[in-house]
């Protein structure tokens, strides 16, 4: 019997959640299936663009949150 896959089992592969021998079968059915193989690149390109999307905070805001955590450590140890 055939094992059916969803766009959830596609997700899961693309993001490395899947067991192993899961992981095999979902790649094999989209070597066989078209569909199922321009759903998982669509998955795969979304990932790329979301991780483009990826912001750090800039040096300033990160050196003004820790003068703020250095006040107020001192301000704890003086009262």
């Amino acid at each position: 019997m055939e094992k059916t896959f969803t766009p959830n089992h596609l997700l899961l592969a693309a993001y490395g959640e899947l067991a192993a021998n899961t992981v095999q079968q979902v790649h094999a059915h989209i070597e066989c299936n078209n569909k199922a193989a321009e759903e998982f690149q669509a998955i795969i390109d979304m990932q790329e663009i979301l991780d483009s999307f990826r912001m750090k905070p800039s040096q300033t805001s990160i050196d003004i949150i820790l003068e703020h955590s250095r006040n107020s450590a001192m301000e704890e140890a003086v009262a």
